[in-house]
């Protein structure tokens, strides 16, 4: 009799321990092909206007087309365990490339590109759909990408307007009293380094994403240019709004055509007004 509860008892953990992989690996890892999923690739607690117009659209198109959106990962964090059955990734491509794809591998990948003129090909090699909401992508694209997931394959968005501060948002390492004495000719704003630094993570985003342009003047080539330089200009970039800065090699290799450079004090006036300028062409284009 004794045998026989042993028996029965490895039978019933055994079978329960089969179950479960079963129901882990054929049910619970199964996706929701209906389900759809945002992953945004900015690091910030809070996404701007650019994003949160590109995704309120998106989720409308979505919706229509019969699609429920579950939500939207984002912050450093695009991979929560609660979206990994969701049947559609919409990978948004804000400032940092997507290489790694930790999705379930029934799923679909639909990469959004949202922002940054660069694309590169190495990014766009592992995903089954492409959209946007860029002139002419489309059909640039067309011979070698399939960009039909939602009907019409680009989806044109109004983004959010935001309000403006000032038009110049001047944070610099050194005092550089000439090109202060020519802001006086705009609205501007203007922090030492130090200072700037001393504010709260709320004033800090409230200046970053809410002046037309930031110009971010760093000192001299330095030991740490290599490691901080990049992390700063990024952190400065995240806000969603453009950048101008002294040029470094670090931040051409990483950031490319995607921040202004002037190349000395002398023509930071001049690339001042000229960013300006286009970004007065980008709001009279926007789509």
């Amino acid at each position: 009799m004794r045998e026989w509860r042993i028996f029965l008892g490895v039978f019933l953990s055994t079978t329960i321990f089969v179950c479960g992989i079963y129901l882990e690996r054929c049910v619970f890892r199964e996706v929701t092909a209906k389900h759809v999923v945002f992953r945004v690739s900015t690091p910030r607690e809070e996404l701007d206007y650019d994003f949160m117009a590109a995704l309120a659209y998106l989720k409308k198109r979505f919706e229509e087309n019969g699609y429920r959106v579950w939500g939207t990962a984002y912050a450093g964090r695009l991979y929560p365990k609660l979206f990994d059955r969701a049947g559609i990734n919409v990978y948004v491509r804000g400032f940092e490339p997507f290489y790694d794809l930790r999705t379930n591998e029934k799923a679909l990948n639909v990469f959004y590109i949202q922002r940054m003129e660069t694309i590169y090909r190495e990014e766009l090699q592992r995903y089954d759909y492409y959209l946007s909401s860029q002139k002419g992508l489309k059909n640039a694209l067309k011979d070698t990408l399939k960009i039909d997931f939602l009907e019409g394959g680009a989806v044109k968005h109004e983004a959010l307007k935001p309000s403006y501060l000032a038009d110049v948002l001047y944070i610099y390492e050194y005092k550089n009293s000439e090109y202060e004495a020519f802001l006086q000719n705009l609205d501007a704003k203007v922090y030492s380094g130090r200072t700037f630094a001393g504010l709260s993570e709320e004033m800090k985003k409230k200046e970053l994403s809410s002046a037309r342009l930031v110009v971010y003047e760093m000192g001299e080539n330095g030991v740490d240019d290599k490691d901080y330089v990049p992390y700063a200009v990024y952190d400065v970039m995240s806000y969603g709004r453009p950048v101008l800065t002294n040029y470094k090699e670090p931040l051409e290799r990483l950031f490319y055509q995607n921040v202004h450079w002037f190349d000395s004090k002398d023509d930071m006036a001049a690339m001042t007004m000229r960013v300006l300028a286009l970004e007065d062409e980008k709001e009279r284009q926007r789509l």
